[in-house]
């Protein structure tokens, strides 16, 4: 059986990355299936006019220190898609999520472009407590 994102919602998802090109846009997006989310970023990069990166951020990384990384090594990127790595528990979300949220003002005002932030139930929970002021500038 083919896993398919839903062509609505990754039209959506695409037209608010290009609405928000230029400035830091904070997006969440939940999925719990790994799989799907790959197809997903997939056919973004096709429907998307501006050329999309994926960030892995584990347990050791610091998520704006990572994004960063990555946009030094492809400047042209029009978004970044953060994705985190399978296993990391509570606490160590925790720990990413709250490190996030602290440097929300880093995040704003050095990475001037749309950021999705992929996420299962438990790390969008998590996000929503550890990172609450970052949680309240996204839009997805």
């Amino acid at each position: 059986m083919e896993i398919r994102p839903d062509p609505r919602s990754l039209e959506r998802l695409s037209f608010a990355i290009e609405m928000g090109l230029g400035q830091f846009k904070l997006m969440v997006v939940r999925c719990n299936y790994g799989p799907l989310v790959d197809a997903a970023i997939a056919q973004l990069k096709e429907l998307c006019s501006v050329p999309l990166i994926s960030v892995w951020v584990g347990a050791e990384h610091v998520i704006f220190e990572r994004i960063g990384e990555v946009l030094d090594q492809s400047p042209e990127a029009g978004a970044v898609m953060v994705r985190l790595a399978t296993g990391m528990d509570r606490e160590e979300l925790t720990r990413i999520f709250g490190e996030a949220n602290r440097s929300r003002e880093v995040l704003r005002d050095q990475i001037k472009r749309p950021v999705v932030l992929w996420v299962d139930d438990t790390a969008e929970a998590v996000f929503m407590d550890a990172a609450s002021d970052l949680e309240s500038l996204s839009t997805g």
